[in-house]
């Protein structure tokens, strides 16, 4: 993008070209979904890879940030603040996702019904999304994390009204 727009005759900086990639980078969760539920793969590796779609749309919205916060200023540019920052939104996100996750996971343990199990997750949602903010870590991959720990070890615990079993159990 920067050498293109040199050809052209615009003077566009680097930082603004890496802005540009880092806003085009991410891939379209929904769409990998889609092919992938039309593939017929297994429900294992269909979660395997929605899951790394989805982690590599939250990375990408940290690097679109941090490279936002540095073009305007917001940032210093040096290594050491960039990587902090980086590594702060990253693995603080992943953290606080697997514990509210868990934390959503042990609750919807020891809950038989149906429309509190659904609360409980849209809570985790809205209020883990909130969270994350306000503590300066990564929402998105916050979200992803919690998400894959309750997708993963709640499930067997959620009931379904239909059948009256274990939402694993439903065809």
């Amino acid at each position: 993008m920067w050498v293109a727009s040199g050809l052209v005759g615009l003077q566009l900086s680097y930082l603004y070209a890496l802005l540009f990639g880092a806003l085009i980078s991410p891939t379209d969760p929904i769409a990998v979904l889609s092919i992938l539920k039309k593939s017929g793969l297994s429900k294992k590796l269909y979660a395997k890879i929605g899951g790394e779609s989805l982690f590599n749309d939250g990375i990408g919205v940290v690097v679109f940030l941090t490279i936002l916060g540095l073009a305007t200023g917001v940032h210093k540019l040096e290594w050491v603040d960039v990587s902090v920052l980086l590594a702060r939104q990253t693995l603080g996100g992943a953290v606080l996702g697997l514990l509210l996750g868990w934390i959503t996971y042990r609750l919807v343990r020891s809950i038989d019904e149906y429309k509190v199990e659904v609360l409980l997750t849209l809570a985790l949602v809205t209020g883990g999304y909130a969270l994350a903010e306000l503590l300066h870590v990564s929402a998105p991959i916050c979200m992803v994390a919690a998400g894959l720990v309750v997708g993963n070890r709640g499930r067997t615990y959620l009931t379904c009204d239909y059948c009256g079993s274990g939402a694993s159990n439903i065809p």
